[in-house]
């Protein structure tokens, strides 16, 4: 799902916070749309919002 979004180009993104098992799942989006974007650190926690 992830790869699709990433597709898409968005400038930013929201995740509910219940789609996520753990903490370690919503630093693994991050890492992902890093590698997938090209975005970097800092972009990713930019345009990532977690609510």
């Amino acid at each position: 799902m992830i790869r699709a979004i990433a597709k898409l180009e968005p400038l930013r993104v929201l995740f509910r916070e219940s789609c996520f098992a753990s903490d370690a799942d919503k630093l693994n989006i991050y890492e992902q749309f890093k590698q997938f974007c090209g975005w970097s650190a800092e972009e990713s926690y930019r345009r990532i919002h977690v609510m």
